[in-house]
């Protein structure tokens, strides 16, 4: 199969999810499109199946609860133990200093400003492994970069990241309307030349899903999609922290 054939039957497993591979192949999840304000949620096999030609990238939130779904107890037991574990985990690894994160292998990604990804972490077997993170967040301060939080792949290109604290783990996907060059279809390394070639990686319109694990306070919580920060929060960069409280009491996902 060419490149462009494999890039197709990613696109379609994603939107269909029919026959992929990742955790609840098969059902039809509720989709999001990210753009802040009032959400509007649909089946995810209703997305379009080509990218759109503008905005240049949109991204989607992705749950299979509907609005209104509030966490089981254990749930929030999974999803404060998942915060708490990356956050001790940083601390171990030192990588609330920027250096360190260096020294450990974790290089900026193309494109980016703020995720330092670990290829290494990209292709292992791990999923949402707090020791193992893919990427680490470093946003700039006053002093420097500061560790805002790890951000998790999905284990393959279109497969479903495990939501562990139910609806309070929204996972999201980015597409991309031009054509992005990605290593093994999961490492985003550069962007197609005039004839849509990629001189590393293969061309693809779509990332594999990502869940962020913030290590300060967010209004909507750790697991909030937005990257992006308000000047108060970059503040907390600054300030010495504990792992960030658990919002459990907001509904989460769609209608049914």
């Amino acid at each position: 199969m060419t490149a462009a054939g494999r890039t197709a039957v990613a696109w379609a497993c994603v939107l269909v999810v029919v026959g992929c591979s990742g955790a609840d192949s098969g059902a039809d999840r509720f989709a999001s499109l990210y753009k802040g304000g009032k959400r509007t949620w649909v089946r995810e096999s209703t997305l379009p199946v080509e990218p759109q030609k503008k905005p240049r990238m949109v991204i989607y939130e992705v749950t299979t609860y509907a609005e209104g779904s509030r966490p089981t107890p254990e749930q929030i037991r999974v999803s404060e133990d998942l915060v708490g574990r990356c956050f001790q985990a940083a601390l171990r690894h030192g990588w609330f200093q920027f250096k360190n994160g260096l020294d450990q292998g974790y290089g900026l990604l193309f494109g980016d400003r703020r995720h330092y990804v670990k290829p290494e972490y990209v292709f292992d077997d791990a999923v949402l492994d707090c020791d193992k993170p893919e990427f680490l967040m470093y946003y700039d301060t006053p002093e420097g970069k500061g560790l805002a939080g790890l951000m998790f792949y999905a284990p393959t290109p279109a497969g479903w990241g495990p939501q562990v604290g139910g609806p309070l783990t929204l996972w999201h996907y980015h597409v991309w309307a031009p054509i992005q060059c990605m290593r093994g279809e999961m490492l985003l390394v550069g962007t197609t030349d005039a004839q849509g070639r990629c001189q590393e990686g293969m061309p693809m319109h779509r990332s594999p899903e990502m869940l962020h694990v913030w290590f300060i306070d967010r209004p909507k919580g750790p697991f909030t999609t937005s990257m992006h920060l308000s000047d108060e929060e970059v503040a907390l960069l600054l300030q010495r922290r504990v792992a960030p409280p658990l919002r459990s009491g907001a509904s989460h996902g769609p209608k049914p």
